[in-house]
């Protein structure tokens, strides 16, 4: 994939659950990501700090986040868009603090 798109890259965001995915225990899904991964440990406000990791499912990106602390919410909501307050997320969440 990396001949194919150079200087693609994907984003993660703190303890997002979905760059897990598909998890391990299906032998017929072979999926791997594309290399350069850009991992906010944080709300990804503008100017946050991130690390950027150009081996693939690198240790010191998202892959070092713990399993039981992959979740939903930090891939549903992002700085400046509330669109997923309402439609991603189950519950009643009508502030970004509930989020965090």
């Amino acid at each position: 994939m990396s001949n194919l798109l150079p200087y693609a890259y994907r984003v993660v965001k703190r303890h997002d659950l979905v760059p897990h995915m598909p998890f391990d225990f299906h032998p017929e899904w072979q999926y791997t990501h594309h290399i350069k991964e850009i991992w906010y440990n944080n709300t990804m406000e503008e100017g946050a700090p991130f690390i950027e990791c150009d081996t693939q499912e690198s240790p010191i990106c998202s892959d070092s986040v713990s399993k039981d602390l992959w979740t939903w919410m930090d891939h549903g909501y992002f700085p400046g868009d509330d669109r997923c307050l309402v439609w991603c997320q189950k519950g009643p969440f009508t502030t970004l603090s509930s989020l965090l």
